[in-house]
């Protein structure tokens, strides 16, 4: 099935409410573009990604010399809470195979490759490694501007 909306993508990338305009809009925007990638539609679908799970691959393209693309490989999840194991193991027999997200190589600003790497270069190193986690609440803004 398709994930259908109201709301148009351009839309959402004129009002900054997708891109690196912020680190909240960041966590936003690798969120939007693993449901609309992946087709992610529930929220046990989104707990299962983490770090390890994905990789930057290339592969020869016929427009270019390659084509550089996010892979994230599902066998590598970290394993579900007990209470969504059945839920998962009922939907894992359609969710077979590694997903791939390819590079925007026409609007570098609006790529999930180039925007996963900078997120992926804003979060600590100890997390970088772990395979239970992927979407990090960001810090809040300690800074404050005075008069």
């Amino acid at each position: 099935g398709v994930v259908s909306s109201r709301v148009v993508e351009s839309y959402l990338w004129e009002c900054k409410q997708l891109g690196a305009y912020s680190p909240i809009v960041l966590l936003n925007t690798l969120l939007f573009f693993c449901t609309k990638n992946f087709r992610f539609t529930t929220l046990a679908q989104h707990q299962s990604l983490s770090f390890t799970n994905f990789t930057r691959r290339s592969k020869p393209c016929s427009r270019a010399s390659k084509v550089h693309y996010l892979r994230y490989q599902r066998s590598s999840a970290a394993t579900p809470r007990r209470e969504d194991t059945e839920r998962l193991r009922k939907r894992q027999g359609e969710e077979v195979g590694d997903l791939e997200m390819l590079e925007n190589v026409n609007n570098p600003l609006h790529c999930p490759v180039r925007l996963y790497e900078f997120y992926l270069s804003r979060c600590p190193e100890s997390v970088k490694k772990t395979s239970d986690v992927f979407y990090l609440q960001p810090e809040q803004n300690v800074h404050t501007h005075r008069s």
